[in-house]
């Protein structure tokens, strides 16, 4: 890890490599992690609780339009591990749903943000940090809750928090094929990402990090076949 101690922008790590379906059953081996892959816009929010920064993955200010409901819960995402608060920088990458797709009821699912990763935190660059490590981080920061706020929607592949319409990317670590076969038919949901649970966070210099630990299963459109 390496100290963050200022607002500087950071890569999230992103799936570069995508495979069909078909191939989801030789992963389960125990090695990989596996987590829904939602059809929004990605989202990073760098915080030290005084200061809040909102990017997109190409190091621009997040331009598109933020609920005015959803943004002061944003703010609050700030967390730190000691109980004397000293402003440390924290970072969460997650994906804003604002492309009008339904969630398994039928419904909208807009203006929600949903965290799937934590590439910052107590001002340090969690480099080296593996996957599941981040995760576990997640669950201690975020908890696991599978009961949302009255009149939320959640399903099975996500963990509500604390914030009204801020929710989690749950991770799985096996039964991928039976999982996906569920996931296709919301319409929310894009894919299916798996990584290397062991893997350590590289440095986000650049956009392409971390791409040999992880690979993404896309339902096909009239864009790409998988």
């Amino acid at each position: 890890m390496i100290p963050y101690n200022i607002f500087k922008y950071v890569y999230p790590p992103r799936p570069e490599n995508a495979l069909p379906s078909t191939l989801l059953n030789t992963y389960d081996n125990n090695v990989y992690i596996g987590s829904p892959k939602l059809n929004g816009d990605c989202m990073l929010i760098f915080t030290n609780g005084i200061e809040t920064h909102i990017r997109d993955r190409h190091n621009k200010p997040f331009l598109k339009a933020i609920s005015p409901s959803l943004l002061p819960q944003l703010k609050k995402l700030h967390k730190e591990s000691a109980d004397d608060k000293k402003n440390k920088w924290m970072c969460i990458v997650g994906e804003y749903m604002i492309k009008s797709k339904k969630d398994g009821n039928g419904k909208l699912f807009n203006e929600k943000f949903v965290i799937f990763d934590i590439i910052v935190f107590d001002s340090m660059q969690l480099i080296g940090k593996t996957f599941l490590q981040r995760q576990e981080l997640l669950d201690d920061l975020y908890g696991c809750s599978t009961e949302a706020h009255p009149g939320c929607y959640i399903d099975k592949f996500l963990y509500a928090t604390e914030h009204k319409d801020i929710y989690r990317a749950r991770y799985f670590t096996t039964s991928f094929l039976s999982l996906w076969n569920e996931l296709v038919d919301i319409d929310m949901y894009e894919g299916w990402v798996l990584k290397m649970a062991n893997s350590p966070l590289e440095n986000g210099l650049g956009e392409k990090n971390n791409t040999k630990s992880q690979v993404k299963f896309r339902k096909p459109t009239k864009n790409y076949k998988h």
